[in-house]
């Protein structure tokens, strides 16, 4: 009886992942449901998220942000703004925003899977669920906490990331993460659907302009793939055309609003952005270590196994170009060049390649141990079980912790001071570091050092603000004149201080608010 029901339990498992495996929808609501918990979200509203979500919920009537002096800069991002706009205007609830990252999880996880599948030629059930069960491994929170202990805090994301600190995925829905969309883009390549792949490449382009680059680089590889593969000249040049046409727009938004190719302004904007706001993006002696060299050599192993396959092109053309471009920047020392991270498209290279590192390692098990396999793929596929079910686990509980961790950050208790309190024409003053204050109170700030504007005079002028602000905050004591400057000639009708000990006396300022950690203080009209 026992026998008889343990494989049934068992029989019921295999087809449970049989349908996981083979069928679509299964794989977008469930696969996608069982990544984002292995691979974890943080809060809302997180990070990036306080500059990229800006626009968006401005425009949607969020608070006063519409009032705040950055959501009326050139928005970089209009397509994902406008996202944002949609959701928060006609659904009113942050939940999309954590159901849009896990389709985009899916999504990520699909193509890498089908990929691999394409290239190494899995059957079997069993195969498949080693792959992904690995996959989904070296893609958890618990697999990051763990080796970043082990190893160091830069080799968080070594293994999904790309270099310079940028990544396609990340704990929080930002432009970048549509991302997936140029690996998915690969994946429709080879499976020989040549006018979705580029329309891939373009959407992902358009609602993050700084993929320009990787998809024009992409779409040169597919083109130079099709005339090797085919000899079809205008096949290829119709790729390419395609893709052109369809990006147009957005790089005509992005010309006509941020480049700038020369002037005094604009050599001091690049600079500052290049070498103080994103120098570990831009930096090469700054983001160059380890960790770039080891995600080199994964590139270069991949290549090797699939050195017969329309993926060795995509890699060989994709690393070279980083290559090129990266020593370009170096000998021109140019920071235009630096910002259009050439070396972006990195963030596809390296999970591509690990991934393929992990699939013929799953391959070769599978030729060298076939028959015992064969004879233990029940233990198999519970042991994968196992093993994703702890992830799970581990994955959920990192979520709890990060979300009572925000709930309890030292800011709350002015968090709800400024949400309860807000009228017209209020401008926050607050420590340029507290850059979650915007989107958690809705209230407009005079600037903050985490977000930034794009457009060459909007960034002096934000490098102005934060300058004038870290002479308020930083020095010795707070100066009343220095604040009352800020109520005369720019604007600010209240300001966030540090409770430290030191009462601060000015006849133009009434305290609003006071707790154990800031205080709040009303500018006198």
């Amino acid at each position: 009886m026992n026998d008889s029901s343990n494989t049934s339990d068992t029989s019921r498992v295999k087809n449970l992942f049989s349908l996981l495996i083979h069928n679509r929808l299964f794989i977008f609501l469930t696969w996608s449901i069982i990544f984002t918990a292995i691979y974890t979200q943080s809060p809302l509203f997180t990070s990036n998220q306080n500059q990229y979500f800006l626009h968006g919920l401005a425009q949607a009537g969020y608070g006063l942000l519409d009032q705040d002096w950055l959501a009326n800069t050139a928005d970089p991002t209009p397509v994902f703004s406008w996202f944002v706009f949609l959701t928060h205007r006609f659904f009113g609830t942050n939940l999309l925003f954590y159901i849009y990252f896990s389709l985009l999880l899916g999504i990520y996880l699909f193509s890498l899977v089908e990929i691999m599948r394409e290239i190494f030629q899995f059957q079997k059930n069993y195969e498949i669920l080693i792959f992904i069960t690995l996959f989904l491994l070296i893609h958890s929170a618990a697999w990051r906490y763990m080796f970043s202990r082990l190893v160091g805090l830069e080799a968080n994301y070594l293994f999904e990331g790309g270099v310079a600190g940028q990544r396609v995925l990340g704990s929080v829905l930002q432009p970048s993460a549509f991302g997936v969309l140029l690996i998915f883009s690969v994946y429709l390549f080879l499976k020989n659907k040549i006018t979705m792949a580029v329309i891939s490449l373009a959407i992902a382009a358009t609602i993050h302009p700084t993929y320009l680059f990787s998809s024009a680089i992409l779409v040169f590889s597919y083109s130079l793939v099709i005339y090797i593969d085919e000899k079809a000249i205008w096949k290829s040049v119709r790729a390419a055309a395609m893709a052109l046409v369809l990006v147009l727009p957005i790089l005509y938004y992005v010309v006509r609003n941020f480049v700038v190719f020369q002037g005094e302004n604009a050599i001091r904007a690049y600079t500052i952005l290049a070498n103080y706001r994103l120098s570990h993006h831009t930096l090469v002696d700054e983001w160059f270590d380890w960790t770039t060299i080891v995600q080199i050599v994964l590139i270069t192993v991949a290549m090797i196994f699939v050195r017969r396959t329309k993926l060795f092109w995509i890699l060989l053309i994709g690393t070279l170009s980083a290559l090129l471009a990266t020593l370009l920047v170096i000998f021109s020392q140019s920071k235009a060049l630096a910002l259009m991270f050439p070396w972006r498209i990195s963030t596809i290279l390296v999970p591509l390649a690990v991934a393929m590192i992990l699939a013929r390692g799953v391959r070769y098990l599978i030729q060298t141990r076939s028959e015992y396999l064969g004879k233990n793929n029940r233990s198999l596929i519970w042991i994968c079980l196992g093993v994703i079910g702890l992830l799970i686990a581990i994955g959920l509980i990192r979520f709890s912790i990060e979300y009572q961790m925000k709930r309890q950050v030292l800011e709350n208790g002015i968090y709800q001071f400024a949400r309860t309190n807000q009228s017209t024409r209020e401008i926050y003053l607050i420590p340029p570091k507290m850059q979650d204050f915007r989107l958690e109170t809705g209230a407009p700030v005079y600037v903050d050092s985490k977000s930034i504007p794009y457009r060459e005079d909007e960034v002096l002028e934000w490098y102005r603000r934060l300058q004038y602000a870290n002479s308020a905050y930083y020095s010795d004591s707070f100066d009343c004149r220095i604040l009352n400057r800020f109520r005369r000639l720019e604007g600010v009708t209240r300001v966030v201080i540090p409770t430290n000990g030191e009462e601060l006396s000015c006849d133009f300022l009434i305290e609003d608010y006071r707790d154990k950690y800031y205080r709040v203080y009303r500018f006198i009209e």
